[in-house]
């Protein structure tokens, strides 16, 4: 059973209160529909009336989480969510697959990269992009105390483990320490932010890695030690510049009067070559040696 599948049952049997449902979007939950009975519903392919359904269920005391391919559930269903969901402000997890660089051989139609500026601009909504599946679940364990509706940027990576041994919600924390520069990543990204933190080590460039996993809230106390601390900052993500981390650090720096210069790697306001993942990201330059040559080049201008 997909790891997944068996923190989504845990969480039934501790929450009576918890629903699981999906838009025909089983790859990760194939094993527990028998089990979970009227517990779990598929709509279909019809993310609006699933987003309606759920909010109706979580009116009625339930903690719907809702299952879809990112791209069709934060744009299509983007006036529910807002007004089904984030008005009232109901208790849910919206649960957006195939993000970012994931939806890899897939065309623009399919290419959330755009998700995390859409849903953080929905009053009550949270946005929490977890780098590994261990992380992501943890979520599961303080469902009940959620304050609203949760976009969940789903990523079931099991190569890294940051985070989940340290999880409170809204906050973000560093993985790793050093003087010279901080680089701030979330998401499928953050191992590759991490990889090329190594690389700078072995050219004696000494970088701070820090897990940006919640966009909103957004964690001010965390980012304040950041702009007291280091003049230059490195943002990547597998977004457009605008309405995600990038936005997020500009905004901030400019609220807190903070003096930085920033390195921006993202996908500016391009969709991104469809491809398999690892060509995807060496083709749009975000591999760890890519990464890292364009710190270094940062940092000696």
């Amino acid at each position: 059973m997909h790891y997944y599948e068996t923190k989504l049952l845990e969480a039934v049997k501790k929450n009576l209160e918890v629903v699981v449902m999906t838009a025909e979007n089983r790859f990760s939950m194939r094993n527990i529909p028998s089990i979970l009975g009227d517990k779990f519903i598929d709509v279909g392919i019809m993310e609006q009336n699933m987003v309606g359904i759920a909010a109706g269920l979580s009116a009625s005391g339930k903690i719907p989480i809702m299952h879809a391919l990112s791209a069709f559930l934060t744009m299509r269903s983007f006036e529910f969510i807002r007004t089904d969901l984030g008005y009232p402000n109901l208790k849910s997890i919206i649960a957006g697959t195939f993000t970012g660089f994931i939806s890899q051989a897939n065309g623009p139609t399919h290419q959330a990269i755009e998700d995390i500026g859409l849903m953080r601009i929905i009053p009550n909504v949270s946005v929490f992009a977890p780098s590994n599946i261990y992380e992501m679940c943890k979520i599961f364990e303080i469902i009940k105390d959620i304050p609203g509706p949760v976009y969940l940027r789903y990523l079931d990576d099991t190569e890294v483990n940051y985070g989940s041994e340290n999880f409170k919600f809204g906050k973000n924390l560093q993985i790793k320490d050093g003087e010279d520069v901080a680089i701030l990543s979330y998401g499928t990204l953050l191992k590759n932010a991490v990889k090329a933190s190594q690389i700078l080590e072995s050219k004696d460039i000494n970088a701070s890695v820090y897990n940006f996993r919640f966009l909103k809230p957004f964690d001010a106390e965390l980012l304040n030690t950041i702009f007291s601390k280091y003049k230059k900052i490195v943002v990547i993500e597998d977004h457009y510049a605008l309405g995600g981390l990038t936005s997020i650090i500009k905004e901030e720096s400019f609220n807190n009067n903070a003096q930085i210069n920033l390195l921006e790697i993202n996908l500016k306001n391009n969709f991104f070559k469809p491809a398999l993942l690892n060509d995807v990201i060496d083709f749009e330059g975000f591999n760890p040696n890519q990464i890292a040559e364009k710190i270094i080049k940062f940092l000696n201008n």
